[in-house]
């Protein structure tokens, strides 16, 4: 799941570029001949300001999500360690997902330099040239890569879909773990939420009985 948050996010920043990119650059084709942008799934050669406004609100929503998560990530993995019981499983578990997300942003930050965006005005330039040679058997050598994408694409989309299905669903057919803490004297019942490990409050309900007290905390 997380695999495939990071992956439509990163999409997202480079639909943004590929979008903005297309208002500057005109392909000399026919009507039914395939583009990479286009054949690939990714763009149309003609996009409208309103799907490139999306994408552009699209990408900066992901990007500042990843930064909230790995934020809360972070002070997650400092409350745990700190903590007098020993919850090694969970500072690991913890770890996999921060260092993972701290360098997805990273790259997300690495697309968005000027840089990767000279390498996609080099792409659409190199396009209009082969299109432009009239060679046949280059342009259908193109067409067969750029059918390929398309196919890779759609069969990621499916494959994120039916992941994320599972993911929301599985936690209805998971129990209830009970918990004791010995430090705190506390039993905790602990159930599975599909929502981000950084927000605790929101990954489990969690009900504590201490020997001053009951106290639900949700």
């Amino acid at each position: 799941m997380y695999g495939g948050t990071i992956s439509i996010g990163l999409s997202a920043q480079v639909m943004h570029l590929l979008h903005t990119y297309s208002r500057r650059t005109t392909i000399s084709r026919s009507p039914c001949t395939p583009t990479f942008y286009s054949e690939s799934g990714l763009l149309f050669s003609k996009t409208s300001r309103k799907c490139r406004n999306c994408t552009l609100f699209y990408a900066n929503l992901t990007f500042f999500y990843y930064l909230l998560f790995i934020i809360t990530a972070y002070m997650k993995l400092f409350v745990l360690i700190f903590d007098d019981e020993n919850r090694i499983q969970e500072i690991v578990s913890n770890l996999c997902i921060t260092l993972l997300y701290s360098v997805t942003i990273m790259r997300v930050y690495a697309i968005r330099t000027k840089r990767v965006k000279d390498l996609i005005r080099e792409v659409m330039e190199l396009e209009q040239i082969i299109y432009k040679c009239q060679d046949e058997e280059v342009i259908n050598i193109y067409r067969m890569y750029t059918r390929q994408s398309y196919i890779s694409n759609i069969t990621f989309l499916v494959n994120i879909g039916i992941e994320t299905m599972f993911y929301f669903v599985h936690p209805l057919y998971l129990g209830e773990t009970v918990k004791f803490n010995a430090a705190t004297n506390e039993t905790v019942v602990v159930k599975a939420l599909p929502s981000p490990r950084g927000f605790r409050s929101m990954n489990r309900s969690t009900t504590s009985l201490a020997t001053s007290g009951i106290s639900l905390m949700v």
